[in-house]
């Protein structure tokens, strides 16, 4: 009788049975070694993917009544550069730095990576564009890979019409209570 044939249906279902245990210990064991690296796999984000990220935290943030995301130390050590986290926490720059606007009705948005930008080692650019209440809002996140943080990509600046997010913070830290363009 050739192998496989079914001679009675207990060899069959001892031959299943014993089949998905065979899978569910392969797939156990894939769960395990993912398990293992998954901490250092979410530190190795692309750039592209690390502004996705701070975008969809920051529209949680918005959502939860905590937004700007970048007057939060905490959330925003995941992803600004050095200590830039340390500048932004609780700093009050009048408006969203993220969404160009006290307030926000975000469509049309695209994140992509900047190919046009000169290549330097360690240094990536994203374009980000979105409409604002309809507005045409379009800026440049400048990623650098923070050495002393596990090497990922973290932003360094925004800019955005004209200026930059640093400016803004230089700004805010002169002007506590706020200021308008």
């Amino acid at each position: 009788m050739p192998y496989g044939t079914c001679v009675s249906a207990g060899w069959c279902h001892s031959v299943v049975l014993r089949d998905l245990q065979m899978l569910r210990c392969a797939v156990y064991t894939v769960g395990f070694i993912i398990g293992l690296m998954g901490s250092s796999l979410a530190e190795e984000q692309t750039p592209l993917q690390v502004v996705e990220a701070l975008y969809v935290a920051q529209e949680e943030a918005f959502r939860e009544g905590t937004a700007p995301l970048l007057m939060h130390e905490g959330p925003s050590q995941e992803f600004f550069f050095n200590d830039k986290a340390k500048v932004l926490n609780g700093i009050n720059m009048g408006y969203d730095p993220l969404y160009q606007g006290q307030d926000a009705e975000i469509t049309q948005m695209v994140i992509s990576l900047d190919t046009d930008y000169p290549k330097m080692a360690g240094t990536a650019v994203v374009d980000v564009s979105f409409r604002n209440f309809g507005k045409l809002v379009d800026m440049k996140f400048v990623l650098h890979r923070e050495l002393t943080d596990g090497d990922k990509w973290q932003v360094f600046d925004i800019e955005f019409d004209g200026s930059t997010l640093s400016a803004l913070v230089s700004l805010a830290h002169n002007h506590p209570g706020g200021f308008m363009d």
